[in-house]
């Protein structure tokens, strides 16, 4: 069983579903169907050479487990999240070490992340391969939808954008709805609210979507509410 078609186009590798034909393989059961398939599609050439294919078993959990990279492909652009740590009364260096925890735990979830200054590094080193990600030397243009453009031309599907600002109402890629989701740490070892910390300026049409405890703290992951939650 796989979770999406087998591919029909040779990149890195040769065509998957060329190599279950040559292996012999006699039946396939696939969740997804790719939406970025080429030609007649992996699962067609399949059954051109004889083997069985069974589409759609264990296909909401393929979707769940897939969603950022399925959500990238629908988008045309990568799946942005916009990190933050809130840390009032500390000082540079304790909100420094504060945004390298955020980073990371987030890090293995993410293809890149962007600093600060705009700079973008690969999440975790050495995990995707030099022709995989093309990441430019010099930071990120300033404007939102061209630096969104250099980072999915670049091979990112996922991205994390530090800031050390604590107002995600005063970020433009916020205001002009280019990103998916956002993760503030609150650095408070007591209890967490589930409310928005009163330290941390979260646009009212954003909510709590789930809590993720992490040492010395907590990561709030938020989520834009759909209209029929924020309409009056």
């Amino acid at each position: 069983m796989v979770t999406l078609e087998p591919c029909n186009h040779v990149g890195r590798t040769p065509a998957c579903h060329q190599a279950l034909i040559d292996a012999g393989i006699a039946r396939v059961v696939v969740a997804l169907v790719d939406p970025t398939s080429r030609g007649e599609g992996g699962i067609a050439r399949l059954r051109q050479a004889g083997v069985d294919v069974v589409v759609g078993v264990a296909e909401d959990e393929a979707r769940a487990l897939m969603g950022p990279w399925l959500r990238s492909v629908e988008l045309g652009r990568p799946v942005l999240i916009w990190g933050t740590a809130v840390t009032d009364g500390a000082t540079q260096t304790e909100n420094e070490s504060a945004r390298m925890r955020l980073r990371a735990w987030a890090a293995p979830g993410v293809d890149v992340i962007v600093d600060e200054h705009g700079r973008a590094t690969e999440a975790v080193p050495g995990t995707h391969g030099d022709d995989v990600l093309r990441l430019p030397s010099e930071p990120l243009p300033h404007d939102p939808s061209e630096a969104v453009t250099v980072l999915h031309h670049a091979g990112a599907r996922r991205v994390l954008l530090l800031d050390h600002h604590q107002n995600a109402t005063q970020s433009p890629l916020i205001s002009q709805q280019w990103v998916d989701r956002l993760l503030v740490l609150t650095c408070d070892p007591g209890t967490p609210s589930l409310t928005t910390p009163q330290t941390a300026a979260i646009p009212d049409d954003w909510f709590v979507d789930r809590l993720h405890p992490v040492p010395g703290g907590v990561v709030a992951e938020y989520r834009h509410a759909p209209a029929w939650l924020t309409s009056t």
